[in-house]
């Protein structure tokens, strides 16, 4: 089965102009990256490695940050209050994109904007730098930062429990889908459902079916889950999702590169219907 091209969702909407969404470009903190930068950083010193007999060197990767809101007027000319929707970081050079926040429905589950997270990060990835040279069909990492959604946090806690890992402990847990879902376990079924489950890795994996073709089939390499770690002291009795820190970085990996191709359809199959 084709997967639908961008232009062929929401009825041929497929910029945040076309939803009467607003960008606008915000500033960039070296402490908003951190946590994806080292994996960037690592990326260019193996690669600058394997062209060059000399030592290869690299400074922190430059990112252009932006935000995507609901326009202060409506379609009926009044005013409101500007309403925050997506948050997100582009670095062309490195091929990368995080994003900093989302919120696309209240909290009754209505929508805010009928345009798709898998859809906004397309359109967020290309619009970011139009006078360069930044096709999707490259995109190699994402990253999602700060995670604070109950549902994506819970899902942190027990992939590391399933990897023998404390979340409250600085540190990381790394899922390759072609090694860690091939099997018939009980660990590697749970593994698949957290996986299916999870809103942003389930919107990652949206992302890879609908926009196929954009980015070149793609697959995941592996998904890092990445905890700060928390210091309890005498008068804690647990951390607040402000206090302990969560990310995920993802890795793309396409035909051709050195990482083998996803044959598994443990995370194929049901996404004709994300």
């Amino acid at each position: 089965m084709t997967a639908p091209s961008t232009k062929n969702i929401n009825n041929d909407k497929h910029t945040v102009q076309d939803f009467d969404l607003v960008r606008e470009p915000t500033v960039w903190e070296t402490k908003d990256t951190a946590f994806i930068d080292p994996y960037l950083m690592l990326t260019t010193l193996n690669n600058s490695s394997r062209y060059s007999s000399s030592p290869a060197t690299t400074s922190t990767p430059e990112w252009g940050t932006f935000k995507i809101s609901l326009p202060r007027l409506t379609s009926s000319g009044v005013s409101r209050s500007p309403k925050l929707l997506n948050g997100y970081a582009v670095s062309p050079s490195h091929h990368a994109y995080v994003t900093f926040c989302v919120q696309l429905t209240t909290t009754d589950a209505t929508r805010l904007t009928p345009m798709r997270y898998r859809d906004m990060i397309v359109d967020n990835y290309v619009s970011a730098f139009p006078s360069t040279s930044t096709p999707i069909s490259k995109l190699r990492w994402l990253g999602i930062a700060n995670i604070l959604n109950e549902d994506s946090r819970a899902t942190f806690t027990q992939i590391f429990h399933l990897a023998g890992c404390d979340i409250l402990s600085r540190g990381h847990t790394e899922i390759f889908p072609e090694i860690d879902l091939n099997g018939t376990s009980p660990s590697n079924k749970e593994l698949r459902t957290l996986l299916l489950n999870d809103p942003f890795t389930r919107g990652v994996l949206a992302l890879l079916h609908h926009h196929a073709q954009d980015l070149n089939h793609a697959f995941v390499k592996r998904f890092i889950f990445i905890s700060d770690g928390w210091e309890a002291n005498e008068y804690s009795t647990g951390p607040s999702p402000l206090e302990l820190r969560l990310n995920l970085v993802v890795e793309l990996a396409r035909l051709g590169d050195t990482a083998p191709a996803v044959t598994t359809d443990a995370l194929k199959e049901p996404l004709a219907n994300l």
